[in-house]
């Protein structure tokens, strides 16, 4: 996968669809940037580096303001959901381990 992604349709991509915030939620958008640091992945969990162009989603939760960015290469896999159905952005998901006894 390209780490060259569509800005316009990586932001149209909804990575918190379905969730229910309820009335302590308070949305101040998403945008597009340039990092200043370094910054984890909400979706790969993995690195972003200084410098890199990225997503982040801007809110206040329960009264705490939070931050949820997302690396180019996650932006990339949200850009293609409008063709691939979603499976991109799928695949950069971790796999969730459980520790059953």
């Amino acid at each position: 996968m390209s780490e060259v992604w569509n800005e316009t349709e990586c932001l149209a991509y909804d990575p918190f669809a379905g969730d229910d915030y309820g009335l302590g939620f308070v949305d101040f958008g998403k945008k597009i940037v340039t990092g200043r640091g370094e910054y984890g992945c909400h979706i790969c969990r993995g690195p972003i580096a200084k410098g890199e162009r990225h997503r982040v989603d801007s809110c206040i939760l329960d009264g705490e303001r939070m931050h949820a960015r997302f690396c180019g290469l996650c932006c990339a896999a949200m850009a293609l959901s409008w063709t691939d159905n979603g499976a991109a952005i799928e695949a950069r998901e971790p796999e969730i381990t459980t520790n059953k006894p």
